[in-house]
């Protein structure tokens, strides 16, 4: 009987802190062993000392999605990610809070 199986929230959520951040496989294992915001995303509800799974998982899933799949996903992600930063309106400077002068 190997490992339990990593569960898919973790490693999906791994994949997009990945490609957000541009980072290696050795690099965002590490990253969310240091960054509590990380784990929470991940879906952890305590801190975790341990890191949480190792690079060759990335490895792994590569192979058995195949290139075009993980082409078509990462496409996929940056799409998202492009329509939510058309969406945000930040406000201007100095007109952060609305102020009502018939209330």
């Amino acid at each position: 009987m190997g490992a339990p199986a990593t569960p898919s929230r973790i490693v999906i959520g791994a994949m997009i802190i990945k490609h957000m951040k541009k980072l290696s496989d050795e690099e965002v294992i590490e990253d969310i062993r240091e960054n509590p915001y990380y784990q929470y995303f991940l879906g952890f509800e305590d801190f975790q000392y341990r890191t949480v799974f190792v690079p060759s998982l990335f490895v792994e899933i590569r192979k058995r999605l195949g290139i075009e799949r993980i082409q078509k996903i990462n496409e996929l992600f940056l799409s998202k990610i492009d329509a939510q930063d058309d969406e945000y309106d930040p406000p201007e400077p100095g007109n952060s809070v609305s102020r009502n002068r018939n209330l």
